[in-house]
């Protein structure tokens, strides 16, 4: 509700166990559900999305993605979620306990691999956790640099077949 607020324009997409409901409609929420291929259903209001909720997302132009995450990270609600960029247009709001970090540690541990076996590619702010994790990370080349920084090695860009390019570099 408060970044609804601060951001009226935004598109708001809510995850859920039973699926993705669209809260507010707008180009960004539609560009992110038709390139992605995501089935959905509309919701008129916050208030009628069924709960237990994975994650919230929202969708704007970048410039105001910048404006809600300093909003956020600034705000009282910064001590109960998460808040990460997933792309330029994307900000997502999640359980503090909950990351790509946390999530491929949990399934290492439940089938018994060792993270340092673990590699690791991520393209956003929401991937740096599992980079982190992982006993080899790699970004790719159109990442931000600060997600670049965190990562062991860079490879080619996202869509021009990235994980033989990381392969062929181990």
């Amino acid at each position: 509700n408060e970044i609804m607020r601060i951001s009226p324009k935004s598109g708001v997409e809510v995850m859920t166990e039973e699926g993705i409901y669209v809260v507010n409609s707008t180009y960004a929420t539609d560009r992110h559900l038709k390139y992605e291929k995501i089935k959905f259903f509309e919701a008129d209001g916050i208030e009628k999305v069924p709960k237990q909720w994975i994650k919230v997302l929202f969708a704007q132009e970048p410039d105001e993605t910048e404006f809600i995450k300093q909003s956020m990270i600034n705000s009282i609600y910064s001590k109960k979620y998460n808040f990460s960029k997933s792309y330029k247009y994307y900000y997502e709001v999640f359980n503090k306990n909950a990351s790509k970090g946390t999530a491929l540690a949990k399934i290492c541990k439940e089938y018994g691999i060792d993270l340092k076996n673990v590699i690791a590619v991520g393209d956003n702010e929401n991937d740096i956790p599992m980079l982190r994790e992982s006993g080899m990370s790699a970004a790719v080349f159109n990442a931000p640099d600060y997600v670049k920084e965190c990562a062991d090695i860079v490879v080619c860009k996202n869509d021009e077949d990235a994980i033989a390019d990381l392969i062929s570099k181990i």
